[in-house]
């Protein structure tokens, strides 16, 4: 984790500010969006210092091996998966959760920089397997703001993703020609399933 000065002085050197106040749950996944260029993860890095949270963000295992590099990534918050393993990653990031008191886990759900016409729902599964709270965190470029939006407990996969249409609509990313669309497949399973 850098430290909390250095934080500050990264976000006030670049135009940036926190607003708002970061969630209270000591467990959650944290929806990092929009992510459009490599930058919003120093943002978001420096932003959840700032606040006081210490996130974790996923990364293939091997890259943690590297010497001097997987040390750094640990210190910035890096969790290994192992996309081989026969538990796959959702179960591995459930275990993470069900291993510590405090895990805050930031996933960008485009998974890309580059325009997707779908979320990856692994954010969703996660959480609802989990059995703890989503919190949207938005990086906005037009008003340079770091922020949260209100937590939610994923139950409806319709009304939770309508939530968070609503809540990113006004939220400008780097480059909004890479926004993806906020639209996840398990929404389309749900749909065919209610009208067969």
């Amino acid at each position: 984790m850098i430290s909390k000065l250095l934080a500050r002085f990264t976000l006030w050197i670049l135009g940036w500010k926190a607003v708002g106040e970061k969630s209270s749950h000591k467990k959650y996944v944290m929806i990092a969006a929009p992510h459009t260029t490599n930058m919003d993860g120093v943002l978001l890095l420096a932003a959840s210092t700032v606040y006081g949270m210490k996130i974790s963000w996923m990364i293939k295992h091997t890259a943690l091996k590297v010497p001097i590099f997987g040390w750094f990534l640990k210190k910035t918050g890096a969790v290994g998966i192992n996309r081989k393993a026969n538990h796959g990653l959702v179960a591995q990031m459930v275990e993470k959760f069900e291993q510590k008191e405090e895990f805050i886990l930031a996933i960008p759900p485009a998974g890309t920089r580059s325009y997707r016409d779908y979320w990856k729902s692994g954010f969703y599964i996660i959480a609802k397997e989990a059995g703890v709270p989503i919190v949207p965190g938005y990086l906005n470029y037009e008003t340079k703001e770091a922020g949260f939006g209100k937590s939610f407990v994923p139950s409806d996969v319709k009304k939770d993703m309508d939530y968070l249409r609503e809540f990113y609509k006004d939220i400008t990313p780097r480059y909004p020609d890479k926004k993806s669309k906020i639209r996840l497949s398990l929404e389309e399973e749900v749909e065919k399933q209610e009208s067969a």
